[in-house]
């Protein structure tokens, strides 16, 4: 560490600051990239992709939790009102609020990514 742009990570974008003045540490601090990368905590890339794993199957357990107290409380309707899901209601009137989907390849030719544009 103290080596002058001693690597801190593989890839090298985590590395001690050649000058470590107050204005050029904050010009570097800057180039960071704003989310943090899992080798930020030494941890392999694919770490990412089991935090994603992991919070969609939290997301959809909890999401039967919800369905199993739903279908525990069903209204004393007729027997047509009693077979809706009304997890599966709730689902289909959102998606009549979303809108339609998009041609990705005529909006990629309308629109081609430039990546001098790019944050």
């Amino acid at each position: 560490v103290d080596q002058e742009s001693f690597k801190l990570s593989e890839s090298g974008i985590y590395k001690v600051p050649i000058s470590p003045t107050h204005n050029e540490t904050l010009e570097y601090l800057s180039t960071l990239p704003l989310t943090a990368h899992p080798e930020v905590f030494g941890l392999h890339e694919n770490a990412d992709i089991t935090r994603n794993i992991e919070e969609t199957n939290s997301l959809l357990n909890r999401v039967l939790l919800t369905q199993t107290q739903l279908l525990a409380g069903k209204s004393t309707g007729s027997k047509d009102e009693q077979d809706i899901d009304p997890v599966l209601l709730i689902c289909t009137e959102i998606m009549k609020k979303l809108p339609d989907q998009f041609d990705i390849e005529a909006t990629a030719e309308k629109f081609p990514i430039m990546y001098t544009n790019s944050m």
